[in-house]
């Protein structure tokens, strides 16, 4: 089944969603603050660390969490260097879906594909950019 939205409750009243993060770098030397890791026993590429007081740490990244979408485009099955160029491909800021544990285990439960056609109603435009400067929030997006 293909999602045509962002976030979902499960029969346990508890809510899952994947979370659209908007990093802007200040100090270019610091990067984004966040390193990222491919398992070749998982499909996708997870952050594995978050350095205090970063970029990805005041965008809410957390460790755990695995990467979706770089900048609107589905990159669960790029290679690493792949995502890790499209990561830097704009020079000071990025856009990442990701997904926590939680919720992957969720959407894998329910076969629900949260793949780049299950957010293609939502825009990764400049204003949508924005408006999510140094947050990270569920997107909430119900599209039908």
């Amino acid at each position: 089944m293909t999602a045509r939205f962002l976030a979902v409750c499960g029969a346990d009243s508890q809510c899952h969603s994947v979370r659209l993060c908007h990093l802007r770098m200040v100090d270019s030397t610091a990067g984004y603050g966040f390193n990222m890791q491919g398992h070749s026993d998982q499909r996708g590429h997870f952050i594995t660390v978050v350095d205090r007081g970063s970029a990805a740490d005041s965008a809410g990244l957390r460790a755990g969490d695995r990467i979706i979408e770089v900048n609107g485009v589905n990159v669960e099955a790029a290679s690493h260097g792949d995502v890790a160029d499209k990561i830097r491909a704009l020079s000071a800021e990025v856009t990442l879906l990701v997904v926590d544990p939680d919720a992957d285990r969720f959407f894998n439960s329910e076969s629900i594909d949260i793949s780049g056609a299950s957010t293609s109603d939502h825009n990764y435009n400049e204003s949508a950019a924005a408006e999510l400067t140094g947050q990270c929030r569920p997107p909430c997006l119900l599209a039908g």
